[in-house]
Order: structure tokens, then sequence, then C-alpha cells
């Protein structure tokens, strides 16, 4: 799932009906919804996952502080600095400690040194059931 971009001037020309006298109304998709903004960004620093994990280890802090990650906001995974080129999506589990991100149960491939992005995005996301005894 790739960030949402800046619309170009064609996009913004097509939301405001210019030059058709029967305006279409369509737009990139959460356009008007609101900005996402950048919570807490940082770097993995794990060099080896298991097949199964809910767990994060990090560290290069360039945005933010841990203090600032709740749970339910959306976690975004990149292989280079820049959250337009996310490769994965995931969910905070539970509030983040000094050295350790909380996200939903994943098996999705994150490498040593990706980037962190967590975003003020609380979407609806699916959760594993758990048994109680």
């Amino acid at each position: 799932m790739t960030f949402p971009i800046a619309l170009t001037s064609q996009q913004l020309n097509i939301l405001r009906g210019v030059g058709s006298p029967d305006p279409s109304y369509a737009a990139a998709q959460f356009v008007s919804i609101g900005s996402n903004t950048v919570v807490f960004k940082a770097q993995v620093n794990q060099a080896s996952f298991a097949k199964s994990y809910a767990q994060v280890a990090y560290d290069t802090v360039t945005v933010g502080s841990f203090s600032d990650v709740e749970p339910g906001m959306t976690v975004f995974i990149s292989s280079v600095d820049d959250i337009q080129q996310a490769k994965f999506a995931l969910r905070v589990r539970k509030a983040a400690t000094a050295t350790t991100l909380f996200i939903n149960e994943t098996s999705v491939g994150i490498a040593d040194d990706d980037f962190i992005f967590v975003v003020r995005d609380f979407r609806v996301w699916e959760k594993l059931a758990r048994e109680s005894n």
C-alpha cells in the first residue's frame, strides 16, 4: 500500500470541474479526509525475525518519541527513507517502549535498517482472536 501523494494539476482541475460543462467529481482516495501526520520515525534494529512476530526493535529515532505512539495508529514500513514507497501497513498493538514497537501479529518481510513511520491514522483493523481461560 502506498502513501497518498499530493494531487497533480490535472487531478485538481477534475475536482474543481474545470473545463467541462458537466463536471465530474472524482478524486484520489482519502483526498478530503485529512493529512496523515507522521508522529514517529525510526529504523528497524533487528537482524532476524521469527516466522510470525508482533514486535520490532528500533533505533535511530528522527521524528517524535516513543511516547507519541498510541495503540491503533498506522505503521508504514519502507526500505527507503520515503513513506510514499512503503511496502507494508501495520497497526500499533500497544504502547511502545524506548526500544520496541508492538505491532499486530504478522509475517511480512521486514529487514534490518528498514524505515518505520507511525502515522496519526486510526483505521479499522482486524484483530486475531484470543482464547481466554
